[in-house]
């Protein structure tokens, strides 16, 4: 990731979700970020390099590299998914855009949605063809004999994931489809791997 590219799509994303009509919230963590990250571009593209350093030095950088992440993650997707269905792309982005995605050890419903968008980004970049419908996202081609379908999870505690590989098989059954239940495990994994450190 560099600065070109999270510069590049920023317009492209602020066009695909005025086409939504949706905003981002300016006091939504992802709102805090935008601002954050466009006062460090503008501050790039008019200062020298050593008053940019001056101005941005830590620990403002760790703030600016941090938002960088998450805004870089969101534009790409959203960018490479707007020919998704209207409703469904709407839906699922409106609760991210007024959340907190931050790669932290918190959980919400901005982050299992986030996870349903990265995902499909993903599936997508590999070659398949992707839609944003249930269970969460559908996916063919690219080898495969028949449409495949995977609901999305996002667990914050290993007491959760029972719960929902079950919820996830009903989603599938619910649509006739065969597919899997696709785990995001960034809150198990790295909640243990700070106990460790800590601990």
């Amino acid at each position: 990731m560099g600065w070109d590219e999270v510069r590049n799509t920023i317009d492209p994303f602020n066009h695909a979700i005025r086409s939504l009509n949706l905003s981002i919230p300016d006091d939504s963590p992802v709102g805090l970020q935008f601002q954050t990250l466009r006062a460090f571009l503008a501050d790039q593209a008019s200062m020298t390099q050593a008053a940019l350093s001056a101005k941005w030095r830590e620990p403002e950088f760790k703030r600016v590299f941090e938002a960088a992440i998450i805004v870089f993650r969101l534009t790409r997707s959203v960018v490479a998914l707007q020919a998704q269905p209207r409703r469904r792309l709407k839906c699922t982005l409106e609760p991210v855009l007024a959340g907190n995605i931050t790669q932290d050890f918190s959980p919400c419903q901005a982050k299992d949605f986030f996870y349903e968008l990265e995902l499909a980004y993903f599936l997508q970049r590999a070659g398949f063809s992707v839609t944003l419908r249930e269970p969460d996202v559908m996916i063919e081609g690219n080898g495969l004999s028949r449409p495949i379908g995977l609901a999305c999870k996002y667990p914050s505690s290993e007491q959760q994931v029972h719960a929902h590989i079950s919820k996830g098989y009903s989603q599938l059954t619910g649509q006739q489809l065969p597919g899997v239940v696709a785990f995001g495990m960034e809150l198990l994994i790295f909640r243990k791997v700070f106990a460790r450190a800590t601990g």
